[in-house]
């Protein structure tokens, strides 16, 4: 697993039951509100520092509140309401110049099947759909919006290296 973590140029990511824990909540003018995990933000705030390691999000749902928290966060690749995710998939893989061996994707549920299956890394959260668990490399042991994000990026940065130390990448 070493060798193909090493690889990783692009961690995409799912949303809900990944970057939140898959609970929607609404406010009484209708409004979308989700909770998302500091330490999933903290390492996005890093990865977003590395000059050679992009992040993305590709979610079937559209909401502000993600695209306030991509922006908030410098996201590369944000694609929203995407029911089909190959497509977007194909869209960020032809936009970034990168192969399959190149990206990892972090998804939970029944949609995100086929993206695991293409991807050069595919990891889970412990409390993903059944389904989900037999298609990953990686079934976290972190619960999806505590931290699946920072987890799969962790592994990421030991496999090449670059872990130790990175608190210090706040002080450049």
């Amino acid at each position: 697993m070493k060798e193909k973590l090493k690889k990783i140029k692009l961690i995409l990511t799912d949303v809900d039951g990944v970057l939140t824990k898959g609970e929607v909540f609404f406010d009484s003018q209708g409004v979308e509100l989700k909770t998302w995990n500091v330490r999933d933000g903290l390492a996005l705030s890093i990865a977003k520092r590395l000059d050679d390691l992009d992040i993305g999000l590709i979610t079937g749902k559209t909401s502000n509140s993600v695209k306030s928290r991509a922006e908030n966060l410098g996201i590369k690749y944000v694609i929203q309401g995407c029911m089909n995710k190959l497509e977007g998939w194909s869209e960020i893989k032809k936009g970034s110049g990168l192969q399959d061996d190149e990206i990892a994707y972090i998804g939970d549920d029944l949609i995100d099947i086929p993206i695991l299956k293409l991807a050069g890394v595919s990891v889970c959260p412990l409390d993903a759909a059944p389904e989900v668990f037999s298609c990953v490399d990686i079934v976290s042991n972190i619960k999806g919006g505590y931290g699946v994000f920072r987890d799969v990026f962790r592994r990421v940065l030991e496999a090449q290296g670059r872990w130790d130390g990175i608190e210090r990448i706040f002080q450049k």
